[in-house]
Parts: structure tokens; C-alpha cells; sequence
């Protein structure tokens, strides 16, 4: 017996199961979300036709405005037509098993289509990966998006934009991941795989060297404060999308480029332990909940035991 929900899918794969090799990358663009809650700069910026979605629950409930519906992998003539199941993320990269009970993963992944319901109007959508990009630190997929329900002609949209520093389109997918819109604090949340995008702070902090596979957890938190200037650790930016910024760390995987610089900030598990020189205001701009920050008096790891990162302006 064929269900309601097994021709609605049907459908689907009819309209957006093959992988084109006709339509031309370059016409491709992102569409912006309409009244997302990123805030400036950008805690994270995918969306899907227009729609701010990021953490997906991998059971198939709704949760951040969107489920997922069913994952196909790609197969002969680039028909995604293998049902994949059990699609999670570790550390980084895609897995997922077929009907076969064959394996695959990172870019046995490309041109997979991905079938999800958006809560807000219940209309199911396609997002396809058109390309993979490997690195241990934060391997990223290129994914596009279209309303399914439009046919292979619909247009195509990218589900994030495009990142200065990689020149890709891409995301970096966290397996267990949620982020609080508003205070920007990273949650554990079991069975969910987190999309995000390179060109904001999220998945900024992996491609700069800071995942949770590639130090842990806190870092990342800790580098996805940074790269936003959440001084106060409440979600609040004090830059603006663009402002160049230099970090040091703890571990040794990034330095200054130019050490001459001053130093903005100290960064720890709460925020900036200190603050010398913010990028956008002043520094008695800057009031947290305990009021402001302390000056920074040293320029150096050992005189701040608490510090991960240090950052310095250009």
C-alpha cells in the first residue's frame, strides 16, 4: 500500500532526484534569510529558500524550524535514488549506510539529496551537495537548495554565502550541536547535526583551527565569541561583518600576523577576561552584567592563566 507521505516523497524525487550537470555554478546565489536572528556579525547564516534553519534533528522531528524527511544518495547516472540510514556527522564529515548495508561517507556524500519540511508553512523542499571539501580541522559541503514542489526548474539557491576566507558557499557540520540564537552559547543536544556556515562565527571558529575534534568543545565556544566581539559572553556583537582580526592560542596553531598590533582582548570560558582596544566602540562602551572589563597589563599567555585566545585588531 502506497501511503500519503510515500507519494508526497515520490513527488519529490521526481521533481529534484537528478544530480544536473547543465546548470552553471556561477548563476547560483544565496538567498538571505528574512528576518533572521544571526545578529552582526553573523553567528551563523544558513538558510533554506529564504528561511533561517540550523540545527536538525536526525529523528525526524521538528526542531529549529525545519525536519528532515529522507536522505538519497546519489547512484547510476547521477539519480539520488540510495536511501540512506543513519546520516550523522563525526567530526565533520558525513555517514551514512544503504538499503545494502554499504557505508559511505565525506564525498560519497556529493550530490546526495537531502528532503526536509519547513515547520513554518509545511513545505517540503530539496537541498542537494554539489561539493566537498576536505580538512582535518573543518571539512565543509556546498549545499544548494530549491522548493521541490517547483520541478527541476526551480531555482537554485546556495544555504549559505560566500565565506572571504575560503571562497566557498560551504558549511561545516557539527554532529550533537546546538547554538542559542540570542546568547549565542553552544548546547549539547543529542542526535542532531548543526549546518554551519564558513562565512560566519560558528563555523568561522572550525575553519580557523578551532572544532571541538580539533581542540574541544570549549574552545570552539570560546572562538565563536571571538570572532563575533562577544566581549560579555551574552550574545551581544561589538563588531561589524568584515573587521579584519588576528588571533593567538594556547596550543600554538595560529599566531599574529603582524604581533605589533595592539591587543584587543583576552578570551576565555565567559567572554574577554580583559579588553584594551574593541573593534567597533570604545572600551567603556562595553559594560557586562558585572560591569566593565579589566584592561589587559600583560602581553602574554602566562600573565592570563584563564586565557585560550588572544586576539589583536589590525
Amino acid at each position: 500500500m502506497i501511503t500519503p507521505r510515500a507519494l508526497a516523497l515520490t513527488a519529490l524525487l521526481l521533481a529534484a532526484c537528478v544530480v544536473d550537470d547543465a546548470w552553471d555554478p556561477g548563476e547560483i546565489e544565496f538567498r538571505p534569510c528574512a528576518n533572521c536572528k544571526w545578529g552582526p556579525p553573523l553567528l551563523n547564516s544558513h538558510g533554506v529558500n529564504g528561511v533561517p534553519v540550523a540545527a536538525m534533528d536526525m529523528v525526524g522531528e521538528f526542531h529549529d524550524g525545519w525536519r528532515l524527511l529522507e536522505v538519497y544518495a546519489a547512484g547510476d547516472l547521477g539519480i539520488a535514488s540510495r536511501k540512506l540510514h543513519g546520516v550523522h556527522v563525526e567530526d565533520g564529515v558525513l555517514y551514512g549506510q544503504d538499503d545494502w548495508g554499504v557505508i559511505l561517507s565525506a564525498d560519497e556524500f556529493i550530490g546526495s539529496l537531502w528532503i526536509i519540511e519547513l515547520e513554518q508553512d509545511g513545505g517540503h523542499e530539496s537541498m542537494q551537495i554539489i561539493s566537498f571539501h576536505p580538512d582535518p580541522d573543518a571539512a565543509r559541503y556546498t549545499f544548494i537548495a530549491s522548493a521541490s514542489s517547483l520541478g527541476v526548474d526551480a531555482p537554485k539557491f546556495y544555504t549559505c554565502p560566500k565565506d572571504d576566507d575560503t571562497g566557498e558557499y560551504s558549511a561545516v557540520l557539527f554532529d550533537d550541536l546546538d547554538v542559542d540564537k540570542d546568547t549565542g552559547t553552544h548546547m549539547v543536544r543529542p542526535d542532531t547535526i548543526y549546518f554551519a556556515c564558513a562565512a560566519a562565527a560558528v563555523g568561522k571558529a572550525a575553519v580557523w583551527g578551532y572544532s571541538p575534534w580539533s581542540t574541544n568543545p570549549t574552545t570552539h565556544q570560546i572562538a565563536s565569541r571571538a570572532v563575533r566581539a562577544d566581549y560579555c559572553g551574552n550574545g551581544q556583537s561589538y563588531t561589524a561583518a568584515g573587521t579584519p582580526l588576528q588571533l593567538s592560542d594556547v596550543f600554538g596553531l595560529n599566531g599574529f600576523a603582524d604581533p605589533s598590533r595592539k591587543t584587543e582582548a583576552f578570551w576565555g570560558k565567559q567572554g574577554a577576561i580583559c579588553l584594551n582596544v574593541p573593534r567597533r566602540v570604545q572600551p567603556w562602551e562595553v559594560v557586562c552584567d558585572d560591569g566593565p572589563l579589566p584592561p589587559c597589563k600583560t602581553e602574554n599567555f602566562e600573565g592570563q592563566p584563564a586565557a585560550v585566545l588572544w586576539s589583536k585588531v589590525w
